[in-house]
């Protein structure tokens, strides 16, 4: 029974952020909104030697090099650990996510102002945003596999933990100017959207084993 409203939980979680996602992808390149998008992530856009600028380029490798060393650690231990069926889904899971936000940029590529040279166009809208996207696919992942050994005590500070640092990770792309408030919005929504699909299709599978 616990198992089905997991899966309920999972493929709700997933319908809501495809929903998302797909609204915003409807809006991104319309004028008015894009138009606000500009000016909304201008705000956040800094960049300027903060003495907390170096603490922020950290943050946000956890969504690139970091995460990439964390990936590769992981198949290696579990490759020496024979535990394939766990590397298999690591690798389904978070490769398919990156190949799912490949295909999104792709489809979503129209010309649009960076915010480092505002009256450039580029060709390639980083909608979503690869680091967002990636940081809530692999860090969520990982969550969800830990969970359990977890003592019931810490699983609200090790969900919180997770869920702030996929944030910031977000937050520097726009205090960068890598990326639009929507790109990390939309990278963010799809993750969630993979990733609980992927976690749905894990439970009913592992409900169709036992």
């Amino acid at each position: 029974m616990r198992s089905r409203s997991m899966l309920a939980l999972w493929l709700l979680i997933a319908l809501i952020s495809i929903i998302g996602f797909g609204a915003l992808a409807a809006m991104v390149h319309r004028p008015g909104f894009t138009q606000q998008d500009f000016a909304m992530t201008q705000r956040m856009h800094a960049d300027n030697g903060g003495g907390y600028e170096s603490v922020l380029l950290i943050i946000g490798e956890f969504g690139r090099s970091i995460l990439v060393f964390l990936m590769l650690e992981l198949v290696v231990w579990l490759w020496l650990q024979r535990r394939l069926r766990d590397l298999a889904i690591l690798l389904a899971v978070v490769g398919g996510g990156f190949v799912a936000n490949y295909a999104a940029r792709q489809l979503m590529a129209a010309p649009r102002l960076p915010l480092h040279a505002p009256f450039v166009l580029w060709r390639d809208t980083g909608f979503p945003s690869g680091h967002a996207m990636m940081a809530t696919i692999t860090y969520g992942l990982l969550l969800w596999a830990v969970f359990p050994r977890i003592p019931r005590q810490q699983r609200g500070a090790a969900l919180a933990g997770v869920v702030a640092l996929v944030l910031l990770v977000g937050y520097t792309r726009l205090y960068f100017g890598e990326h639009y408030l929507s790109d990390v919005a939309g990278g963010y929504a799809l993750g969630l959207a993979w990733l609980a699909a992927c976690l749905a299709a894990l439970g009913w599978w592992g409900g169709q084993r036992s």
